[in-house]
């Protein structure tokens, strides 16, 4: 999301003029952390210079094949807060913030983040459609280690960028990874899916493609 305040005779008019800028990102070559950040930095620019484009325009453009599981164009969305919030001052009255939980995530994943005395606040919301709980833990566990190792590591290729832990790795590797069982040599492979069969008479036994 972009404020789309760009010209002097709208800064300071009361009224919400966001619109929406989707961005794609180019990973070719797989570049470090220190060139990707250039590429972004590079197409953002390019973006905000059609800004005024409203996304509903766009949309009516390109005639995207549209599905209602999910919105055209881009379905994950970063917004960024980094513009001091005014202080609302009431004479007789104390005010102050609340924010209100919709219900209802409008795309797939969105992630907020907000800059507020010097610190960061994020926000996620999502389709629990398609996530529940433990995975945006994990999924946001994942990415503030890929920050952190991008910040020691800039010019590391990003697919070398850590985004699990060490323990995990090795039990995703290894643990779930086993694929030896030692069988009894006395039967032919055959006796092995009959006797399955009469275990399970009614799962899927051999997946021929």
């Amino acid at each position: 999301p972009v404020a789309n305040r760009n010209q002097p005779g709208v800064e300071n008019l009361i009224g919400v003029f966001i619109n929406t800028i989707v961005l794609r990102i180019n990973f070719s070559g797989d570049p470090g952390f220190r060139e990707l950040l250039k590429r972004v930095r590079d197409i953002s620019l390019k973006a905000y210079s059609h800004q005024d484009l409203p996304f509903e325009k766009l949309v009516e453009e390109l005639k995207p094949k549209r599905d209602l599981s999910r919105a055209p164009i881009f379905q994950v969305i970063f917004n960024l807060q980094n513009s001091p919030m005014p202080k609302l001052e009431i004479p007789g009255l104390e005010v102050d913030t609340l924010e209100i939980d919709r219900g209802v995530s409008e795309f797939d994943l969105t992630l907020m983040i907000t800059k507020w005395e010097g610190q960061c606040r994020c926000t996620v919301e999502y389709n629990r459609d398609l996530f529940n709980p433990e995975t945006i833990t994990r999924m946001f566990q994942s990415f503030k280690m890929l920050l952190l190792d991008a910040v020691t590591q800039p010019d590391w290729p990003v697919s070398r960028l850590q985004v699990v832990a060490k323990d995990e790795w090795l039990r995703l590797v290894y643990e779930r990874n086993q694929s030896h069982l030692d069988l009894p040599r006395e039967k032919c492979v055959h006796q092995f899916f009959e006797a399955q069969v009469e275990a399970t008479p009614d799962a899927v036994e051999v997946i021929h493609t």
